[in-house]
């Protein structure tokens, strides 16, 4: 699959598009987010494609956090120097308006990133929940979560995320959440039919883009720690 994204897909969609084989209309304007995921020099030939004027010529604008480079690590830079090439203009956002000061300090004490200057969101301090072992995580998990709702938070906005898919989830096998409510994966089908009735889970890196109001961030490891 990573080969069909970063190779086979675009080079087939230059092909398609030089061959004259489908009409496009050039778009006006190309907006892309999430860029450090994005800018590669094969992707950038398709952009070149997809807008009027190309990317030298046309109206264009990139978002994107050297940071959260998940998917991209060997091309990034790369693809940076050409698009530098054309000299674009730089403004650096510096006003975290998503993530709560609480939780953004804690970001910074685990990886050692430096935080917004200006964040503008406040909300409660990041609990650590320690455990021992599965029986013992699956015990705090529902007794906090039990108090969350008691205190007026729906089951579908909270998120469990962990390193590993659903169906390798140590804890799926326990019924987990048994009497309370069902547990939801999140996944490219199911993202646009969540149910406010399920807590949802996600693993790490595919939940990047998303948010929720309750996250539960579990290190997978018997003795490890839970975040909320």
């Amino acid at each position: 699959m990573d080969i069909y994204f970063k190779q086979t897909l675009p080079c087939q969609f230059i092909e398609t598009i030089s061959s004259g084989e489908t009409n496009l209309t050039p778009y006006d304007l190309l907006i892309i987010d999430e860029g450090q995921d994005l800018i590669r020099l094969t992707y950038c030939e398709c952009f070149e494609l997809l807008l009027q004027g190309g990317l030298e010529k046309g109206n264009w604008c990139i978002f994107l956090d050297a940071n959260q480079n998940l998917y991209n690590p060997v091309d990034l830079e790369e693809g940076l120097e050409y698009i530098e090439c054309l000299k674009p203009y730089r403004y650096k956002l510096i006003t975290n308006c998503r993530n709560t000061r609480q939780i953004s300090d804690d970001n910074k004490t685990m990886t050692h990133i430096d935080a917004a200057k200006i964040l503008k969101a406040e909300g409660v301090e990041v609990e650590i929940i320690r455990y021992k072992d599965p029986q013992n995580l699956k015990a705090l998990l529902r007794k906090t979560i039990l108090a969350l709702h008691s205190q007026g938070i729906p089951y579908g906005d909270i998120i469990i995320l962990t390193k590993h898919t659903y169906s390798n989830f140590p804890l799926a096998k326990l019924n987990l959440f048994e009497s309370i409510c069902s547990m939801q994966p999140i996944t490219e089908n199911s993202i646009v039919n969540l149910q406010d009735t399920s807590i949802h889970h996600c693993t790490i890196y595919s939940f990047k883009g998303l948010d929720a109001k309750i996250i539960f961030l579990i290190d997978p490891e018997a003795g490890g720690v839970v975040g909320v």
